[in-house]
């Protein structure tokens, strides 16, 4: 009895160890709870060591009650705790791939003996690589004939004209190139007999405060990356969240993808550094890329960075019970799988995800896309800063584990649930979407003209001076519209 005694004591002392180290529950609940275990713990003791018959049987209904306290709550909270040790263990490396692309109908095949290979490359994209996965191509076929392109579109025209055999470029050059009307099918069309990956490190852009009592400024950038939250690709939507944990205020800023920037990194991230292009562009080089290029863009500080994978966003909306969004006109997506009428519409996981990539159906075709990702990325954060996120913690953790990495710390993420536990009040959530004039402009990344949005210098202003506020505790002075959460 002793054994089971020491084992009940110390299974539940290490559970109490893990809340208060974890700061899952605010203080006065955490007392409580200790107050509690320890109550029952002696009750059981006393009921075993002085108890007749009803006070045995009630010392071994608290045995088990204890017991089973112990294992499931330690369990629980190890869970809870490697989940979201996933979530903050950001890559420090950015996973790249230089892939040789044939035709579907082609016959060219790298085991061809004597066979001239005929090779399209861009003439500005990623050279170094690109010049040593063609060493490694001639290790395999001696005989490359090498194209030099000016362009993407080029490119893609030569091989549909039978002009070269193959294309090597970047994985992710396929969806840039499927963005012109004419090679929107690309990717049905081509597929990869060869790759050459390599890695570049991440810079640390890191730049932390006290969360629970410090305004400070998150990025959610949105990938729509089809093979998961691992892979480097474009940034296709993206939201400052500026946050005053004191005064309870929520400000998000969404910024157009097709913004017309001037990436600003360091030269050994492999990006083209000082050059101009889209800012969805700048994912292809990190987040990291993507936050500094904002960062001198709107000249403002960006505390930490957060990546979604918009294919993997089902889990998270069913998790939270589904989501709300004002939908701007009536359109069906491209796989006549759902109509999302006009007006407020509630979207499950599946139909969040058509949503979110839903853009043929427009006239203005990315930028209606951008708007409606980031609508969908603002009712997550609408939904998941509601007091009723408290019965789905468990159940969104999981979620996001595939779905969500961070450079926020895990006890920085568990002080936020801390704070959102202890204080139930309503935050006041604003909201502010920047725009700008649509032009066509060169891009470093595409080779040549693309379209893109130029940006608003007014809309720059006002987004600073909004983002100012906030952190003073004021309310924003320029608004899009604002919403309250109750």
């Amino acid at each position: 009895m002793l054994y089971i005694l020491l084992l009940l004591a110390g299974s539940n002392l290490y559970l109490i160890g893990q809340i208060y180290r974890m700061h899952v529950l605010p203080p006065l609940y955490f007392m409580a709870f200790f107050f509690l275990i320890g109550g029952l713990f002696v009750w059981m003791v006393y009921g075993f060591q002085r108890g007749k018959n009803l006070g045995k049987l009630m010392a071994m209904v608290l045995c088990a009650l204890l017991a089973i306290t112990g294992v499931l709550g330690n369990q629980y909270m190890n869970s809870t705790k490697n989940t979201l040790d996933e979530i903050s263990n950001e890559p420090v490396i950015n996973n790249h791939s230089i892939e040789l692309y044939i035709e579907k109908d082609s016959t060219v095949s790298l085991e061809q003996e004597d066979q001239i290979l005929r090779i399209g490359v861009l003439k500005h994209q990623y050279r170094n690589y690109v010049n040593l996965a063609i060493s490694q191509l001639r290790d395999i076929c001696p005989n490359l004939e090498i194209v030099e392109c000016d362009t993407a579109g080029m490119m893609a025209s030569l091989l549909q004209s039978n002009q070269i055999d193959a294309m090597l470029m970047d994985s992710q050059m396929v969806a840039i190139m499927q963005d012109e009307a004419k090679h929107k099918n690309l990717e049905k069309d081509i597929y990869s007999i060869y790759a050459y990956e390599y890695i570049v490190k991440n810079e640390e852009v890191l730049k932390p405060v006290d969360v629970t009592s410090q305004p400070f400024t998150v990025l959610i950038s949105g990938s729509d990356s089809r093979k998961g939250i691992n892979e480097t690709a474009r940034s296709d939507s993206n939201m400052l969240v500026t946050v005053n944990p004191k005064e309870k205020i929520l400000l998000m800023v969404s910024i157009p993808r097709d913004y017309y920037v001037q990436i600003d990194c360091d030269a050994t991230m492999g990006c083209p550094a000082g050059e101009y292009d889209k800012l969805t562009h700048t994912g292809l080089y990190g987040t990291e890329v993507t936050e500094m290029t904002i960062e001198h863009l709107l000249s403002v500080e960006i505390n930490y960075h957060a990546r979604v994978c918009f294919s993997t966003l089902v889990n998270v909306v069913d998790a939270l019970g589904g989501i709300s969004v004002s939908n701007e006109t009536t359109f069906r997506d491209r796989y006549d799988k759902y109509t999302f009428e006009e007006g407020v519409i509630h979207l499950d996981g599946d139909m969040a995800l058509a949503y979110a990539r839903e853009r043929y159906a427009f006239a203005s075709g990315d930028r209606q896309r951008g708007r409606n990702q980031m609508k969908v990325l603002s009712a997550i954060v609408r939904k998941a800063a509601s007091p009723s996120i408290v019965t789905q913690y468990q159940d969104v953790l999981y979620a996001i584990s595939d779905t969500f990495t961070t450079n926020m710390s895990t006890d920085e993420m568990m002080a936020l649930v801390n704070l959102q536990l202890q204080d139930h009040s309503s935050w006041r959530i604003y909201s502010f979407s920047m725009d700008g004039q649509g032009a066509s402009m060169p891009s470093v990344e595409y080779g040549s003209d693309v379209s893109v949005i130029q940006p608003d210098s007014q809309a720059v202003t006002q987004v600073r001076k909004d983002i100012r506020a906030v952190k003073n505790g004021q309310t924003p002075p320029y608004l899009n519209k604002k919403e309250k959460e109750k």
